[in-house]
C-alpha cells in the first residue's frame, strides 16, 4: 500500500514577514577539514548553521554577520575550505519571550 504524499497546507511565501528569519550558514568544502572537525569526510558536503548569532530578522544584518565571518575565516575562504551564505528560513510564530535567539 503506497502512502499518500503530504501536501503543504499553506504557502510560506504568503506568511507575514515576522514569521521569517535570515540564517547564516557555512559549508566546509575540504574533506580534511571535515575530518578535523569530527565529521565523516566521506559524507556529502552539507550546509550547516554558523556559530551564533546566526538567525536575523533583517537580511542586511545577516549579510553583515556573513561578511564578518568571511573576515574571521579569511585564510580558509581564500583556500576555498569554507563557504558562507545567507538564506531565508520560515520560523513561524515566535512568542516574544522566545525571541532572544533571533537578533
Amino acid at each position: 500500500m503506497a502512502h499518500k504524499i503530504q501536501q503543504t497546507l499553506f504557502n510560506p511565501n504568503d506568511q507575514p514577514e515576522c514569521n521569517w528569519a535570515y540564517v547564516v550558514e557555512l559549508k566546509w568544502t575540504d574533506a580534511a577539514m571535515r575530518d578535523a572537525l569530527g565529521r565523516d569526510p566521506r559524507s556529502p558536503v552539507e550546509w550547516e548553521t554558523a556559530k551564533r548569532p546566526n538567525h536575523f530578522r533583517l537580511e542586511s544584518n545577516a549579510v553583515l554577520r556573513a561578511e564578518a565571518l568571511v573576515r574571521e575565516f579569511k585564510r580558509a575562504v581564500e583556500m576555498r575550505l569554507v563557504e558562507f551564505r545567507v538564506v531565508p528560513k520560515y520560523v513561524g510564530y515566535v512568542p516574544p519571550q522566545d525571541e532572544s535567539w533571533i537578533v
